[in-house]
């Protein structure tokens, strides 16, 4: 199920564990609470750049899809019609760590579409 992602946000800075427990369940979003803050920065970072674009940008995104056979998760995805945009949310990591994860989601996601950007905030 896909939400915007300012929703999502309103909720975390709410800062009621049941209510956030809730919503993740009736959504069916899987969420890492330790990327808590990395998130909420992810979606002001995008509101100082595209603040009149920020709304529509941040609609429609699939938080925590896992490919279970093999067990691999994306903490953001957003699939368009030609197009499918990859973020991960990273609370700390090395630049070697990231990179072997960016290749891994290319090597997945690459066959869907033509288009693909994967980045990593």
């Amino acid at each position: 199920m896909s939400i915007n992602l300012v929703t999502l946000k309103n909720v975390l800075l709410q800062n009621d564990d049941q209510f956030l427990t809730d919503f993740l369940q009736f959504h069916e979003i899987k969420f890492k609470s330790h990327e808590k803050n990395s998130f909420i920065s992810f979606v002001d970072f995008i509101f100082s750049k595209y603040p009149q674009q920020a709304t529509p940008i941040l609609e429609g995104f699939i938080l925590g899809y896992e490919i279970e056979r093999i067990g691999k998760e994306f903490d953001l995805l957003k699939v368009c019609s030609e197009t499918i945009l990859n973020i991960e949310i990273k609370s700390n990591s090395t630049p070697e760590r990231i990179l072997k994860q960016q290749l891994t989601n290319y090597y997945y996601l690459n066959p869907l579409k033509e288009n693909l950007f994967i980045y990593t905030y």
